[in-house]
């Protein structure tokens, strides 16, 4: 059910890319709307998680696949928060945390479907949906929802249920 280490070069291609957005983004990251004061908050957050992403909709895609795996990286650089999630609705370019925030025991964050430093493009479908996250910490693991809209029509609706590695 949680991802597993594989030798393909598929994988290791898709970790590459995972990295390298890791890297870019930990410099274009929008500021942090909780002050780091708050260091016990953001350290609970912070750092890796594998789970599963599962659809919660009356309609899901054909090509949704119940339990899919998922990673997440969330950071805290100097006084910035973001992060990743790939694979997302099976790109494998993922979703990029941008307006990361703490309230009290919940992270949330909106996320858009396009590399760091990619201009959006209004013929692109992927640059109209915007996901709204909010993670909570439960036992040890990190749950959560995403809300996405397509322009601002609401349309898909995920669960996750993610564990440190």
């Amino acid at each position: 059910m949680f991802l597993r280490l594989s030798t393909s070069k598929r994988l290791r291609r898709e970790w590459s890319r995972f990295a390298l957005y890791m890297a870019i983004g930990a410099f274009t990251l929008p500021p942090l709307a909780t002050p780091v004061g708050a260091q016990g908050s953001l350290d609970r957050f912070t750092g890796a998680w594998i789970g599963a992403q599962n659809w919660k909709t009356d309609t899901p895609s054909p090509y949704a696949r119940e339990g899919q795996n998922v990673s997440v990286l969330i950071g805290n650089v100097g006084n910035e928060l973001g992060g990743t999630m790939t694979p997302f609705l099976g790109f494998a370019e993922g979703v990029r945390f941008t307006d990361v925030r703490i309230s009290g025991n919940q992270l949330r964050a909106t996320g858009v479907i396009r590399p760091p430093q990619s201009p959006p493009n209004p013929d692109e479908w992927k640059d109209s949906v915007l996901a709204t996250f909010v993670f909570t910490i439960d036992k040890g693991e990190l749950v959560g929802t995403a809300n996405l809209t397509m322009g601002n029509v609401p349309w898909l609706r995920l669960e996750y249920r993610l564990r440190r590695p």
